[in-house]
């Protein structure tokens, strides 16, 4: 039986995948020839609007053809999503102003406040200096009147902050702006912190000075996040002796995890109930650590700085743990290479990989196959990787003359460009001989895509199997002759040239399609397939060297005209000359008014140009915003059918870091927008008026309590009640930030939500203290509705123990609804994947909220806060053991269920190999496994993901007999056919026991 987290990683897999396209498509804008007889490359201008993308070199002046790979996804680190996205104001004049105060009003002087543009993640406090995100966040301290003033940064509309002080906990907040700047975001007011204070010590009593403790997130997940170097939020450090104070942490639930680089990280964790609350006395005990020793080879003399050792699980780049990511254990190479892994815990198996120095956390750039290894263990050695070596030679066809001067793309599943040691193209090759040593090629593929580009020629493209030792030799390739297709952009009106248009040839009938798990991507990220661009000169001409012997497409555009839709060009005559004709196109003038026929200002306008394909919901789609007088204009557009529509309710937009890149995906949650667009017939030279009436908009506003109490800090989010939560798409926006209108409430327990598009919604409530989300029908209508909340407090408490009755510590114990009816009551769990870095690293997440708790020293647990009135079930799980879960209970109002007690049975465990058909591990593979025994209730299959160094171990067994198979996932190409499958096997598995087992696919 597959369980439902894995159903929703392939749900959700397609979203995460933006953040590898950013990776692969980056390459610098170049610089164009000044011989119009010669094919002209783009010039260095930018694209209005688009920012450099993080991570890329630096722009040089080469020639260069431009590919699908480099031309793919109109996603850039930093820049908007569309080119018709609202401009960064411009940081000189643009001033972000307020005041911190206490709860009280008081004053807070020397608070750390930030800001960032919205959409992105929450946490913009915790970023390092070092991390590539920084450079759009600001950050400044607050005077002793509490006033504070930053650059505005951000698109208009919404912007980040986050304030961080001594005594308090952190805020985050949203805030909406529009009209002209400054902009006074008013007080933000600060909530007193809880006090936590105790001592680390080790396992002999003393105090472990040094050791750090960081806040792990509970709840509200906003997005995913991949930090540098980064694993929760520091919050403090221990003295000499091993105490520590923390005094920078929210009311409700926490989880701190203490981290010391000779002892394996224990966590701690608890609820506080309100502001202020003083929690002393804490003890946290942090066992002696196990080492493992050993050495690197290859590495050249004196380059053993630039190297790390990272052990991390088994199978895995990390591992998301109730709500905190396990980045394992780094190590740094001496000059002789060796290496000391330290602070593991004894008996523990991981991986080990060799990273760059400057990689970001395990999903650096992995630099040697992965092995496996077990805390306690010396002599281990681990080889630096020498990459791909590809060689081949260059000659035209026909004259059998050689070409010295082409560029080459390699990789899958699309070609990278290949560079020399300084991040450069290898462009020219003396004699046509091009041999290079070390190419990074993507995990998990077994054949890679080569492709040639010369000024010149037609392009060259084949797939290569990657043989035994990964060493090719092609050959002598020869090159087509390139037809030259000369071209001339002119003024339709005057007739004269027009200098500057940015001319794209590209093949006809480019299929587009992505290739293994990128082909549910392909409709976002088709691109124009192989292309060739330039810049017209003063005459307005650029001659292009056509990508296809048959029929191309010519396409040009202008900011200063509308653009071309595309016309398709056959091999000209000598001397004849394509002509391409610009217009002024078109102008719309959008005027947005409430129902009562006031100007709307902020309403955000979607438009859709002629032929442009529809996004799916929630991924932008040409917005603008409305000024102070309800309008937004839209100038050159192409003649034919426009598309527009008013985006409701303001929707958080979507976003995270992918190892040093940006990905942005802008937009909103499910259900965001109205069913029905505007259209508009546009002519060259004609303007428009067009007036959209927005829905009657109201706002709701109420108090939150437990027991009559207020209750600070709870969660309060609107979804539409028609809004199902079983698509797929709409979970994985949800998880990653999306989703409807939300707030906190203040230290009176109050909230307000505003600007809400009328109509039936669900409330859902949350709190870090409350185990499970809260949900009522409300109905939010033109007047100003009012909603208060009583939560009761129905708790579940029970003990966790072995067969023998022994106390079970440290047990994860969640609960659930029995038969999930509403869509908000249970913390839904979704894992996800992410791909990092070459593709070599991947990790497992949680979702939204974390519905559990960990036993304590007598193996008790407490879930707090649990839905009453339904049947629920509670399950545990610990390693060695099997899985348990409850029969179903129903609590009243303020009811304690005690002694909900469950036994973990023993189990046994699979240690997996796998090898694929040459005999080396494998990676990128699922392996499953499935109970084939007699049981009195299902036994849920076990899946685990192996990322590289073709072992996992799959653990917590019931005793019987297991049926286990493997599969390859990943990056497999399209047109290899189904990807390769183990013969299953079957294994009798044996309390207490690991039996070895080795799979092969063919």
């Amino acid at each position: 039986m597959r369980s439902p987290q894995a159903t929703a990683l392939v749900a959700v897999i397609g979203v995460l995948t933006v953040g590898l396209i950013v990776l692969l498509r980056i390459d610098p804008p170049i610089v164009p020839s000044s011989d119009p007889a010669l094919p002209a490359a783009l010039d260095p201008e930018p694209e209005v609007g688009v920012a450099p993308a993080l991570g890329a070199p630096s722009v040089r002046s080469e020639p260069e053809v431009a590919s699908s790979a480099r031309e793919r996804s109109p996603l850039v680190g930093g820049g908007p999503l569309d080119p018709d996205a609202d401009p960064l104001p411009d940081a000189a004049g643009a001033r972000l102003t307020g005041r911190v105060v206490g709860s009280f009003g008081q004053p807070v002087a020397d608070a750390r406040v930030f800001a960032a543009p919205a959409g992105l993640v929450d946490a913009i406090d915790t970023l390092g200096d070092d991390s590539p995100w920084v450079f759009r966040r600001r950050d400044t301290q607050s005077g002793a009147d509490g006033r504070f003033e930053l650059p505005l940064v951000g698109s208009a509309g919404q912007i980040q902050i986050a304030v961080r002080a001594r005594g308090f906990a952190p805020l985050r907040a949203r805030r909406s702006w529009a009209g002209v700047p400054p902009f006074d975001v008013g007080d933000l007011v600060l909530e007193s912190s809880v006090l936590l204070s105790g001592h680390v010590l080790d396992s002999s009593g003393r105090g472990v000075g040094d050791a750090e403790l960081h806040a792990a997130p509970i709840e509200g997940l906003e997005a995913v996040l991949i930090l540098q170097d980064a694993q929760g939020t520091l919050v403090g450090t221990t003295d000499s002796g091993g105490g520590f104070q923390l005094d920078e942490l929210a009311a409700g639930r926490f989880s701190i995890e203490v981290r010391h680089p000779d002892h394996p990280s224990e966590t701690f964790e608890g609820v506080t109930e309100a502001p202020g609350e003083v929690r002393g006395g804490i003890v946290v005990i942090l066992e002696r650590g196990a080492s493992i020793s050993g050495r690197v080879e290859g590495i050249p003399p004196g380059q053993h700085a630039n190297y790390v050792v990272h052990a991390g699980t088994s199978g895995f780049g990390g591992i998301m743990v109730a709500g905190s990511f396990d980045l394992g254990r780094r190590a740094e190479l001496d000059p002789d290479c060796a290496f000391l892994l330290r602070g593991l815990r004894p008996g523990r198996e991981v991986s080990l990989k060799v990273l760059e120095a400057e990689g970001v956390g395990p999903f650096g750039k992995a630099l040697s196959s992965t092995v496996p290894a077990t805390a306690g263990d010396s002599g281990v050695v681990l080889t630096l990787k020498s990459g791909l070596t590809l060689s081949f030679r260059v000659v035209e066809a026909g004259s059998g003359r050689p070409v010295s001067d082409f560029d080459v793309d390699v990789g899958a599943p699309w070609p990278q460009a290949v560079r020399d040691a300084d991040g450069k193209r290898l462009s020219h090759h003396p004699e046509g001989v091009f041999r290079q040593e070390g190419i990074d090629v993507q995990g998990g593929v077994d054949s890679v895509i080569v492709r040639i580009g010369s000024d010149l020629h037609l392009p060259w493209e084949q797939s290569v199997p990657l043989p035994a030792g990964w060493e090719i030799n092609l050959g002598t390739i020869r090159l087509e002759a390139a037809p030259m297709i000369r071209v001339r952009v002119v003024d339709a009106e005057t007739g004269a040239g027009v200098r500057g248009a940015r001319v794209t040839l590209s093949a006809a009938n480019p299929d587009g399609e992505g290739q293994g798990i990128f082909l549910r991507a392909a409709p976002i990220f088709a691109s124009d397939g192989e292309a060739r661009r330039g810049r017209t000169d003063a005459d307005g001409r650029v001659v292009l060297a056509a990508v296809a012997d048959g029929l191309c497409v010519l396409k040009a555009s202008h900011k200063a005209y509308a653009d071309h839709p595309g016309e398709e060009v056959g091999p000209q005559a000598p001397g004849a000359e394509h002509v391409l004709r610009l217009s002024r196109g078109g102008r719309v003038e959008v005027l947005v008014l409430e129902a009562d026929g006031q100007p709307r200002e902020g309403a955000r306008v979607r438009h859709q140009a002629p032929g442009s394909s529809a996004l799916p919901s929630g991924w932008g789609g040409g917005m603008r915003t409305t000024g102070a007088d309800g309008r937004v204009t839209y100038t050159n557009l192409t003649a034919g059918v426009h598309r527009f529509r008013i985006a409701a309710d303001a929707r958080q937009g979507v976003g995270g870091f992918v190892a040093g890149a940006t990905v942005v995906i802008a937009g909103d949650g499910p259900g965001s927008e109205d069913e029905s667009w505007e259209e508009l017939t546009v002519l060259d030279g004609a303007s428009l008026e067009l007036t959209l009436i927005s829905a009657q908009r109201g706002s709701l506003a109420g108090r939150v309590s437990e027991g009559g109490r207020n209750l600070a800090g709870a969660r309060v989010s609107l979804v539409p009640a028609d809004e199902g939560d079983g698509d797929p798409s709409h979970q994985a926006l949800a998880l990653l930030g999306g989703g409807g209108p939300h707030a906190e409430t203040d230290g009176s327990g109050r909230y307000e939500l505003e600007e809400i598009t009328i109509g039936d919604y669900l409330l859902r409530v949350s709190h870090p203290t409350r185990t499970m989300v809260s949900e009522f029908e409300v109905q939010v209508s033109a007047a100003a509705g009012r909603f208060d909340v009583d939560l009761d407090l129905a708790v579940i408490e029970g003990r966790i123990s072995d067969g023998d009755g022994n106390p079970l510590v440290g047990a994860r114990v969640e609960v659930s609804e029995a038969t999930p009816q509403g869509r908000g009551t249970g913390q839904r769990r979704i894992r996800i994947m992410s791909v990092f870095s070459s593709g070599e690293q991947v990790t497992f997440g949680s979702g939204l909220g974390d519905a559990t708790a960990s036993t304590d020293a007598e193996g008790r647990y407490r879930l707090r806060g649990v839905v009453s009135g339904v049947e629920l079930v509670v399950k545990a799980r610990i390693d060695g053991r099997q899985a348990a879960r409850s029969e179903p209970v129903r609590l009243g109002a303020d009811e304690t269920r005690s002694e909900v007690d469950l036994v973990l049975a023993g189990a046994g465990a699979i240690r997996l190999r796998v090898v694929d058909a040459a005999g080396e591990p494998a990676s990128f593979c699922m392996a499953q496994a499935s109970f084939k025994g007699e049981a009195e209730h299902d036994v849920s299959d076990v899946d685990q993901f192996i990322q590289d160094g073709g072992s996992a171990l799959l653990d917590g067994l019931r005793p019987g007999p297991w049926e286990v198979a493997v599969r390859k996932v990943g990056f497999g190409n399209s047109n290899s056919g189904p990807p390769p499958e183990s013969e299953p096997q079957r294994v009798e598995v044996r309390e207490g026991e690991v039996r070895e087992l080795e799979l092969r696919l063919p």
